[in-house]
Protein backbone atom coordinates (compact mmCIF):
# COMPACT_ATOMS: atom_id res chain seq x y z
CA UNK A 1 0.00 0.00 0.00
CA UNK A 2 3.03 2.33 1.17
CA UNK A 3 4.59 1.57 -2.60
CA UNK A 4 1.23 2.52 -4.16
CA UNK A 5 0.88 5.43 -2.37
CA UNK A 6 4.15 7.25 -3.05
CA UNK A 7 4.30 5.65 -6.92
CA UNK A 8 0.76 7.42 -7.49
CA UNK A 9 2.54 10.76 -4.97
CA UNK A 10 5.49 11.11 -7.33
CA UNK A 11 3.63 10.56 -10.71
CA UNK A 12 1.73 13.57 -9.90
CA UNK A 13 4.34 15.61 -8.76
CA UNK A 14 5.79 15.06 -11.95
CA UNK A 15 2.66 15.79 -13.52
CA UNK A 16 2.61 18.97 -11.94
CA UNK A 17 5.74 19.85 -11.12
CA UNK A 18 6.59 23.79 -11.74
CA UNK A 19 9.87 22.29 -13.76
CA UNK A 20 7.16 21.20 -16.52
CA UNK A 21 6.03 24.39 -18.14
CA UNK A 22 4.23 22.41 -21.02
CA UNK A 23 2.69 19.53 -21.61
CA UNK A 24 1.93 17.93 -25.35
CA UNK A 25 -1.73 15.83 -25.49
CA UNK A 26 0.71 12.88 -26.88
CA UNK A 27 3.01 13.50 -23.50
CA UNK A 28 -0.87 12.62 -21.38
CA UNK A 29 -1.55 9.93 -23.43
CA UNK A 30 1.84 8.44 -22.90
CA UNK A 31 1.42 9.41 -19.30
CA UNK A 32 -2.28 8.03 -19.05
CA UNK A 33 -0.84 4.74 -20.36
CA UNK A 34 1.60 4.62 -17.52
CA UNK A 35 -1.07 5.09 -15.09
CA UNK A 36 -3.15 2.66 -16.45
CA UNK A 37 -0.32 0.14 -16.52
CA UNK A 38 0.11 1.12 -12.47
CA UNK A 39 -3.91 -0.19 -12.34
CA UNK A 40 -3.46 -2.80 -13.92
CA UNK A 41 -0.79 -4.44 -11.66
CA UNK A 42 -2.64 -3.35 -8.34
CA UNK A 43 -6.00 -5.05 -10.24
CA UNK A 44 -3.89 -8.08 -10.79
CA UNK A 45 -2.00 -7.94 -7.57
CA UNK A 46 -4.02 -8.57 -4.57
CA UNK A 47 -3.13 -8.45 -0.86
CA UNK A 48 -3.68 -10.34 1.87
CA UNK A 49 -6.45 -8.78 3.75
CA UNK A 50 -7.34 -5.71 1.55
CA UNK A 51 -9.98 -5.17 -0.39
CA UNK A 52 -9.49 -5.80 -4.33
CA UNK A 53 -10.02 -2.17 -5.24
CA UNK A 54 -8.22 -0.73 -2.13
CA UNK A 55 -5.00 -0.75 -4.19
CA UNK A 56 -6.37 0.31 -7.07
CA UNK A 57 -7.67 3.58 -5.44
CA UNK A 58 -4.05 5.12 -4.87
CA UNK A 59 -4.29 5.74 -8.49
CA UNK A 60 -7.39 7.58 -8.62
CA UNK A 61 -6.56 10.88 -8.34
CA UNK A 62 -4.57 10.65 -11.20
CA UNK A 63 -6.69 9.07 -13.35
CA UNK A 64 -9.87 11.03 -12.73
CA UNK A 65 -7.46 14.41 -13.22
CA UNK A 66 -6.28 12.62 -16.89
CA UNK A 67 -9.69 11.99 -18.02
CA UNK A 68 -10.92 15.59 -16.85
CA UNK A 69 -8.10 17.02 -19.04
CA UNK A 70 -7.91 14.70 -21.58
CA UNK A 71 -11.79 14.42 -22.37
CA UNK A 72 -11.63 18.08 -21.53
CA UNK A 73 -14.81 17.09 -19.80
CA UNK A 74 -14.96 20.13 -17.52
CA UNK A 75 -18.72 20.97 -18.01
CA UNK A 76 -19.25 18.03 -16.28
CA UNK A 77 -16.57 18.82 -13.39
CA UNK A 78 -18.11 22.18 -12.96
CA UNK A 79 -21.34 20.61 -12.59
CA UNK A 80 -20.89 18.15 -10.28
CA UNK A 81 -18.03 19.18 -7.88
CA UNK A 82 -20.02 19.81 -4.98
CA UNK A 83 -21.76 16.72 -5.49
CA UNK A 84 -20.39 13.40 -3.41
CA UNK A 85 -20.08 10.88 -6.50
CA UNK A 86 -19.27 13.31 -8.79
CA UNK A 87 -17.19 11.34 -11.41
CA UNK A 88 -14.00 13.31 -10.51
CA UNK A 89 -14.48 13.59 -7.07
CA UNK A 90 -10.62 13.32 -6.11
CA UNK A 91 -9.95 16.12 -8.63
CA UNK A 92 -8.50 19.06 -7.00
CA UNK A 93 -9.42 22.49 -9.05
CA UNK A 94 -5.84 23.54 -8.17
CA UNK A 95 -4.81 20.57 -10.02
CA UNK A 96 -6.73 20.95 -13.20
CA UNK A 97 -5.96 24.73 -13.78
CA UNK A 98 -2.07 23.75 -13.13
CA UNK A 99 -2.42 20.93 -15.95
CA UNK A 100 -4.92 23.31 -18.34
CA UNK A 101 -2.42 26.13 -18.58
CA UNK A 102 0.20 23.54 -19.49
CA UNK A 103 -1.47 22.42 -21.96
CA UNK A 104 -2.29 25.76 -23.27
CA UNK A 105 1.31 26.99 -23.07
CA UNK A 106 2.20 24.02 -25.28
CA UNK A 107 0.14 24.77 -27.67
CA UNK A 108 0.57 28.60 -27.59
CA UNK A 109 4.44 27.76 -28.47
CA UNK A 110 3.81 24.71 -30.58
CA UNK A 111 1.11 25.64 -33.04
CA UNK A 112 -0.65 28.62 -34.35
CA UNK A 113 -4.10 27.07 -32.96
CA UNK A 114 -4.84 30.22 -30.84
CA UNK A 115 -4.35 32.70 -33.61
CA UNK A 116 -6.85 31.07 -35.88
CA UNK A 117 -9.79 30.03 -33.40
CA UNK A 118 -10.13 32.93 -30.57
CA UNK A 119 -13.05 31.00 -29.19
CA UNK A 120 -11.39 28.05 -28.29
CA UNK A 121 -9.03 30.11 -26.39
CA UNK A 122 -11.74 32.22 -24.88
CA UNK A 123 -13.27 28.94 -23.42
CA UNK A 124 -10.34 27.92 -21.71
CA UNK A 125 -9.92 31.11 -20.28
CA UNK A 126 -13.06 30.95 -18.73
CA UNK A 127 -12.33 27.62 -17.57
CA UNK A 128 -9.07 28.45 -16.17
CA UNK A 129 -10.82 31.41 -14.15
CA UNK A 130 -13.42 29.32 -12.99
CA UNK A 131 -11.04 26.63 -11.54
CA UNK A 132 -9.20 29.14 -10.07
CA UNK A 133 -12.18 30.40 -8.57
CA UNK A 134 -12.43 27.39 -7.14
CA UNK A 135 -9.08 26.46 -6.07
Amino acid sequence: MQTCKYLADQLHSALLSPDVKAVSMGALDQFSLDVMQCEMFTAQCPVVGFDDATLSITFAHLRQLLDLVMHADWTTYLAERTQQNSKYARVKASDAATLLEKMIEFEKKNSSFFSRSGDRKKLYDTILRQLRTLA
